[in-house]
């Protein structure tokens, strides 16, 4: 069953290319059939156990928002400005963005910041003629960058699981990972030719200086700023936040509440939570759990920390990498480091926490499942969209332990 769950897994992703259907519509039903009939569960642990509740949440909770701000004319108006005062430049402005919330994500406001800042540097992508794929995963990969430091929810588990194995200096691990995101974006920006961008060829659109923000569009931008210092400062659940604030916008009537709920992506939803059902039924099926357990029996001295990153990565493509992966891999780490002299600890754990938030970018994640939910419908095909974000956490996950082979990350510690 493990054999044929992966198998299944593969096929339905390539039977999505082909197909060009929902791959999450696709999963689901995959999922259904072959879990009740062949794994053995249930209805309720196939669906309830599988659906991703939190995400699913925090997606409608923050396309609420921006639903709110895209039909009162707010994003627009916000990019019609962005454009102006760069004077249709672009070639940077994805890296401005990722710096914007790599900034707000290592002060503190986590790896959910990507919810307010990629929808407004996707709607200026659109705008100006950038690419938004590129766009996305280098606002993602610098997003991230930040979302380990000791002050993120990240960061602060990794340093505090990893000093209880006896790694007191976090700042190795957190170097590692930062340096490997942001030299990823820069590899993404040229694989992808922005360096050839000049200015945009929408420029004529934006000569002339925007209308100034009207009443309901500068209340929707108070809102949008209050959200971003009350993630920063308080650190409160970002969907939560969120769906109170759009509430009090369609309260005071700053948008039309019918376009707003239909402009929430309902096929986008499908895609990811279609597949988070999916992939519950794979790893019941031990799928999941028979590639790491082959990873695990060829570690030595000479691969520890490469075997560590793609582990930690395999983990984390499918399971929480704070909940599930971190506390399952730095004791596991650590067990191995105290019975075996000759394996190096930091070494181990700066592989997880690269192999573990590198592939956050993938569409199996949180995140790259909430970078598609910010994606503006009819901008880029959902399916293509899921197919180019696995490939990059997967040329991620290869170059990450590329480099752990050759010894390019000792050089963090």
């Amino acid at each position: 069953m493990a054999v044929i769950s992966l198998l299944l897994f593969v096929a339905v992703i390539v039977l999505g290319i082909i197909t060009k259907k929902n791959i999450g519509i696709i999963g689901l039903a995959v999922a259904s059939v072959f879990g009740f009939f062949f794994v053995g569960m249930s209805a309720k642990e196939i669906y309830v156990a599988g659906w991703p509740t939190y995400v699913f949440f925090v997606i409608i909770a923050s396309t609420l928002l921006f639903g709110v701000a895209n039909v009162n004319g707010t994003t627009e108006a916000i990019t019609k400005n962005v454009m102006y005062y760069c004077r249709g430049k672009v070639r940077g402005l994805p890296f401005v963005f990722g710096a914007v919330g790599g900034v707000l994500s290592a002060a503190g406001g986590s790896c959910f910041v990507l919810l307010i800042v990629m929808p407004i540097a996707l709607s200026v992508a659109i705008a100006s003629g950038l690419d938004v794929l590129m766009t996305a995963l280098i606002v993602m990969c610098l997003i991230m960058a930040g979302s380990l430091s000791p002050l993120a929810v990240n960061g602060i588990v990794a340093k505090a699981l990893s000093a209880e194995q006896g790694a007191i200096n976090y700042t190795p691990m957190w170097a590692a990972y930062a340096v490997s995101m942001i030299l990823f974006s820069v590899l993404i920006w040229i694989v992808f030719k922005g360096w050839k961008l000049g200015k945009s060829e929408n420029t004529v659109a934006f000569l002339e200086k925007p209308a100034p923000f009207n009443k309901m569009q500068k209340l929707t931008l108070a809102v949008i700023a209050v959200v971003i210092i009350i993630l920063v400062t308080f650190k409160y659940d970002v969907g939560l936040v969120c769906v109170v604030f759009a509430a009090l916008l369609l309260i005071f009537n700053a948008a039309d509440q019918k376009k707003v709920i239909l402009s929430i992506p309902w096929n986008t939803l499908f895609l990811i939570c279609g597949m988070g059902v999916f992939i519950n039924v794979v790893v019941a099926a031990g799928g999941f759990q028979l590639l790491q357990d082959a990873m695990s029996n060829i570690l030595n001295e000479k691969n520890a920390q490469p075997v560590m990153t793609v582990l930690s990565g395999l983990m984390g493509a499918v399971s929480s990498s704070t909940g599930v992966v971190m506390p399952t891999m730095f004791p596991l780490a650590g067990e191995l480091a105290a019975g075996n002299s000759s394996l190096d600890l930091y070494a181990m754990c700066v592989g997880i926490v690269v192999g573990t938030h590198g592939v956050v970018i993938s569409p199996l994640s949180s995140i790259g499942a909430m970078c598609i939910g910010c994606t503006p419908e009819g901008s880029v095909n959902p399916n293509r969209m899921f197919n180019v974000l696995l490939i990059a956490a997967i040329v991620f996950t290869v170059l990450a332990t590329a480099a752990s082979a050759l010894g390019i990350y000792g050089l963090f510690y």
